[in-house]
């Protein structure tokens, strides 16, 4: 792409008869009538000529600022104007800008959240983005596609090229070959988004303006690995690393109701792990690759008839979150139920799974449980005997009685994918 600041209406003449000096806008067309002028009262053919090429030259350079002369912000107008057309580039310029960049957006005072995540990728010499809208609130809203970029190590754009896989339950297609879906430009504040097609539901967001945030995974391997932002309920394939040292790795890969496999002692060499799991008739194998931001996995053979051969990335670690607080204290040795449990976790979240359930267990004693009633508000859950099912099921909360209420890693996420560690809360009740 041409690297030019196009917003400058500014430029120097120079020519036997000295320097003109620097022009502004404002001043040419004064000095374009002076060249006419000239234009006319030259009598050689040839000078009448060279001044004609010279007056169109300069013409051709003004009609790229008509319009834009207006106090617009430069930077803006070099996102808009200069990126309106990209062309698939392989500038190496662009891979400054290779990472995982997502816009939360909270759409009412529920639960809700629309998200948009643009992931960009080098294969070979060639730069992509994997762009993914989901949408809470309207199933309209959700899609998955693949755009062409272009760019420099200061501004990109985003344009449609194509839907990945199915049309991500979005039967409308509301995209279109060629069409500009939004572009970022890097400042010292942050990246600015400009919106195409692509764009924010919430008037306040509707200008350009500081949104997506670049996701950084946390050092190290031991975690869960996903594609993307995980799904709820469980519809996200995962790669999860219990232990890890230069021989070998404990770790579990889960497809998406497709594939289960777990390993406490598998061999590494060289960052790569061969596997062949072996179930009866059924037979997988192939390698899992830990590369510097992400693990690759490659089914090279598989006889299941629901898994597929090939390759699968997965650069987006998910990373585990305490409570900043619960009420009462942690420490507390006696509670009183009646005025609940809060536990706050300085975040927005909701359950991973579809029915989330929270039991209270008297310790020591098996199968004596109560189920509790939990509410979420902004970053804090809320947890209260659930008064109808203790009635309904003739259940008790004992007096004096040692009870823990438990609630199990990655159950809850916040907006961006991360999940909870396990919380194990022990005391008495008041």
């Amino acid at each position: 792409m041409e690297k030019r600041n196009i917003a400058l209406v500014q430029f120097s003449i120079h020519s036997r008869g000295g320097n003109y000096g620097s022009l502004s806008f404002n001043n040419y067309f004064c000095f374009s009538s002076k060249l006419v002028k000239g234009l006319i009262l030259l009598k050689t053919p040839i000078y009448r000529f060279i001044l004609l090429i010279f007056l169109v030259l300069h013409a051709v350079l003004i009609s790229d600022t008509v319009g834009f002369a207006t106090g617009v912000d430069d930077q803006k107008i070099q996102l808009v104007k200069g990126l309106q057309t990209p062309q698939h580039t392989l500038s190496t310029e662009l891979r400054d800008w290779v990472g995982d960049y997502i816009y939360a957006e909270h759409l009412t005072d529920t639960d809700e959240v629309r998200f948009i995540e643009v992931i960009i990728s080098k294969q070979h010499n060639s730069y992509f983005a994997t762009i993914k809208t989901s949408d809470d609130n309207d199933w309209q809203n959700n899609n998955k596609l693949k755009a062409k970029i272009s760019g420099n190590s200061d501004r990109i754009a985003f344009v449609f090229d194509d839907y990945i896989g199915e049309v991500y339950d979005n039967p409308n297609k509301p995209f279109h070959t060629g069409d500009q879906l939004l572009s970022f430009i890097k400042t010292e504040k942050g990246i600015v988004t400009h919106w195409g097609k692509i764009k924010s539901n919430k008037k306040s967001h509707q200008s350009d303006g500081f949104y997506f945030k670049m996701r950084k995974n946390t050092p190290g391997f031991i975690g869960n690995w996903f594609e993307e932002i995980p799904d709820t309920g469980g519809n996200s394939s995962f790669i999860k690393v219990m232990k890890i040292s230069k021989d070998s790795v404990h770790l579990r890969v889960y497809l998406c109701r497709t594939y289960d496999f777990e390993s406490e002692h598998l061999k590494m060499k060289n960052h790569v792990v061969k596997f062949l799991d072996h179930v009866d008739e059924f037979q997988v194998s192939g390698t899992i690759e830990f590369k510097q931001d992400a693990i690759i996995l490659n089914i090279e053979k598989s006889n299941l008839p629901i898994l597929s051969t090939g390759k699968t990335v997965f650069a987006y670690k998910v990373n585990p979150f305490e409570p900043v607080r619960i009420i009462p204290k942690k420490t507390a040795l006696k509670i009183n139920l009646n005025h609940g449990i809060t536990i706050d976790f300085g975040r927005r979240v909701f359950p991973t799974v579809g029915y989330f359930t929270v039991l209270l267990e008297q310790v020591n004693q098996k199968d004596s449980y109560v189920m509790m009633k939990s509410t979420f508000k902004g970053g804090k859950l809320i947890i209260f005997p659930d008064d109808e099912q203790i009635k309904r099921f003739d259940e008790v909360i004992k007096h004096g009685k040692q009870y823990s209420l438990q609630i199990t890693e990655g159950e809850l996420s916040d907006d961006v994918g991360n999940i909870n560690k396990e919380i194990n809360l022990k005391f008495s009740v008041k």
